[in-house]
């Protein structure tokens, strides 16, 4: 499949995609309900799915899931990762494509922080030297 999108970078642009876009938590409440609901996806002619939002978020800054703690977990009442990497397995078997946000804001900032406090640390450490 990804071979197949590199040869072709315009393939979402064609007349015979339709897309849909979910909340999965709206929809069928996590990913095993996105599992059930296959079949009426497909009877919609719908060939992308865009799942949102889904990855695990700060508890205090989830800004309505789009704010993300970590690209490596899915949020926990939604699933686990195994259940996305499955059903992205079952998506392909059954000709669908997934589409995920990366938002990348919330990571960055978290890094920028860290970053200046290694940074000032250092500054300090000079001026003590």
């Amino acid at each position: 499949w990804d071979e197949a999108r590199e040869a072709s970078p315009d393939w979402y642009k064609g007349n015979d995609m339709l897309g849909m876009l979910m909340y999965t938590n709206c929809f069928a409440g996590n990913l095993r309900g996105v599992k059930k609901h296959l079949d009426y996806i497909q009877e919609c002619g719908v060939n992308y799915l865009h799942l949102m939002p889904l990855l695990e978020s700060p508890k205090d800054r989830s800004d309505g899931g789009y704010a993300v703690s970590s690209y490596r977990d899915v949020e926990k009442r939604l699933g686990t990762i195994a259940q996305l990497k499955k059903l992205a397995a079952e998506f392909r078997e059954n000709g669908l494509e997934k589409i995920k946000d990366y938002d990348k804001g919330i990571v960055e900032e978290q890094l920028r922080k860290i970053y200046c406090e290694i940074n000032d640390h250092a500054n300090s450490v000079a001026e003590e030297a």
